[in-house]
């Protein structure tokens, strides 16, 4: 996959910011190490014990390729090895997207209609909504993986209630100088019974008096070593898949789509 910082001045500033602002997303095959910094001792316990109902750093690490449908809507592919990702998607005038980005290079190829866009500009605009749409699909799907990131700080807010009553440790989160949207705060219920995350309460603002919503996490299922929930609200099917191998092609050729 050529760098596509070769081609134009425009596209190197455009990789360069996001490669800067996207602190929130996955970018490799390991977790990284958890840096807590203002975290409580006890949010980072919670949050250790939650990663091993989830199957464990080992078995995070180890698991090569996902592919999901964000709210059954976007695809993406993900080589978690390589950071080689496919995203098939459509735009408001109902184009046809393939991106086939490499989220550790921050560079790219991006195809409209099976045509691959060449005009620096235009390709500089569908690279920045390409990696955008990675930061946010990828944190509403492993967000649970994602506690001990460098720049998240963890709050122990007690014990309370789901929406479903069951007990829940609720966790808050804020951010540092990480992501696209560093100002939102989060808490996250994970559930006394099983240790999982089954609920999140988002806000826009960490100071906003009350919050944009609150999401059920649901309905955890194992994917070969690891569980992922498969239910995060609007009732929408996410079609998460786990492989072992997939052809190479698959982050190299824009046809023909990908089958889950």
């Amino acid at each position: 996959m050529k760098s596509m910082r070769a081609n134009s001045q425009i596209i190197a500033v455009v990789l360069v910011f996001l490669s800067a602002a996207s602190g929130l997303a996955v970018k490799n095959s390991e977790l990284p190490s958890a840096l807590p910094g203002q975290s409580d001792q006890q949010s980072v316990n919670i949050a250790n014990a939650t990663l091993a109902a989830m199957g464990g750093e080992e078995a995070w690490n180890t698991t090569r390729y996902i592919s999901w449908k964000f709210f059954g809507g976007r695809l993406h592919v993900w080589d978690k090895w390589t950071g080689n990702h496919r995203m098939e998607s459509e735009n408001g005038e109902g184009d046809q997207i393939v991106s086939l980005i490499n989220i550790n290079r921050w560079d790219g190829r991006i195809y409209k209609n099976g045509s691959e866009v060449s005009n620096p500009e235009e390709l500089a605009t569908l690279l920045n909504s390409a990696f955008r749409s990675w930061n946010n699909d990828t944190y509403w799907m492993f967000m649970p993986y994602k506690l001990l990131d460098s720049g998240v700080t963890l709050k122990y807010l007690g014990e309370g209630p789901m929406e479903d009553d069951r007990v829940a440790d609720i966790l808050q989160l804020t951010f540092e100088d990480v992501g696209d949207t560093p100002d939102n705060k989060y808490e996250v219920f994970v559930a006394k019974d099983t240790g999982l995350i089954e609920q999140w309460t988002h806000w826009t603002h960490f100071d906003d008096p009350e919050p944009r919503f609150t999401n059920a996490w649901a309905s955890w299922q194992q994917f070969g070593s690891i569980m992922l929930a498969t239910n995060k609200g609007r009732d929408r099917d996410w079609s998460i898949h786990v492989y072992d191998t997939l052809p190479e092609t698959v982050f190299t050729n824009p046809a023909p789509a990908f089958q889950q």
